[in-house]
């Protein structure tokens, strides 16, 4: 009798341990939204859930075209890559896995568009009352150590629909030794630590996203058309430098480039079609190369090794 008592103590124990982690996406095992639009809760704090937001994990939430340019505006109908980015800056750790969340929303709080994610992309899309969540389905690895992304397509909503906000969470995971960690960062040791180490959880939401609608011009969206649309830069990631390939747009145009938490680290003319830049002094993680022109411009996403 004890020793069934104890085998059901075993696996009742076991399916709480799985059932509260959401490890397969809290919203498909949960029905819980993170991301904070439709009342939901941003934050991973709560039953089944790991901790309060750390203010050390970067996160943003961006949508690019066709051409891979970043944003501002929609036209009613294209199909857009939307991309949640996330790095932490917390020294001595290491995180290497991560979920997410990510939502978009109209100004009336319904679904803004369709969601779709690749067969095989370890992401799936599960739906809320009406909401659609992008999320994980299982931990996913990081790009590299302590900088994690994620994308998947979106599909703008039909003409009429207005200002598209979009919604983000990324919680980044890893082990530390307990003296390393704020107590508000660790997990219940478990019976089998027996190297003494606890998962991290050191959440964090994103700045809200809103896009306008668009004209349906052929902009796609884009902010202004008066930077070329096919600008480049190479390679992505870089290591110590950063080529950005302007063309016959480089006269009178100017290259910003912003740290993932907004801060400008870079700003130079550009009088040649191809601007070299060195990136040896950039701390590692994600950054955003801004092309201006007069009042027009253009921004992409990359990776600093």
């Amino acid at each position: 009798m004890k020793r069934n008592l104890l085998v059901i103590a075993l696996t009742t124990g076991f399916g709480m341990l799985v059932l509260s982690s959401y490890e397969h996406g809290p919203a498909y095992e949960g029905g819980i939204n993170r991301t904070g639009s439709q009342g939901g809760a941003a934050h991973c704090s709560g039953s089944g859930c790991h901790g309060p937001n750390s203010p050390t994990t970067l996160v943003e939430v961006k949508v690019y075209d066709a051409a891979g340019a970043a944003v501002t505006q929609y036209t009613p109908g294209a199909n857009y890559t939307v991309a949640i980015t996330g790095n932490n800056t917390a020294p001595g750790i290491t995180l290497d896995e991560f979920g997410f969340q990510v939502s978009a929303v109209l100004s009336t709080s319904a679904q803004a568009g369709t969601f779709s994610v690749a067969s095989g992309s370890h992401l799936r899309v599960t739906t809320l009352g009406g909401l659609q969540i992008t999320e994980h389905k299982e931990a996913l690895s990081d790009t590299f150590t302590n900088h994690f992304i994620a994308r998947f397509s979106w599909t703008a909503p039909i003409a009429g629909s207005g200002d598209v906000s979009f919604y983000g969470i990324l919680n980044p995971l890893g082990e530390d030794e307990h003296r390393a960690l704020p107590r508000g960062m660790r997990q219940k040791p478990t019976d089998d630590d027996d190297d003494d180490e606890d998962e991290i959880s050191m959440p964090n939401t994103s700045p809200v996203l809103v896009l306008s609608e668009g004209n349906g011009s052929g902009t796609n969206g884009v902010e202004g058309n008066a930077v070329a649309s096919h600008w480049a830069l190479y390679p992505n990631p870089c290591t110590s430098v950063l080529n950005i390939q302007i063309g016959k747009d480089a006269d009178a145009s100017t290259v910003n480039i912003y740290a993932v938490n907004g801060v400008k680290v870079y700003s130079a003319g550009v009088s040649s079609e191809t601007l070299s830049i060195d990136t040896r002094d950039f701390t590692i993680g994600i950054y955003t190369a801004e092309v201006v022109r007069g009042t027009e411009k253009q921004s992409r996403s990359f990776i600093k090794q």
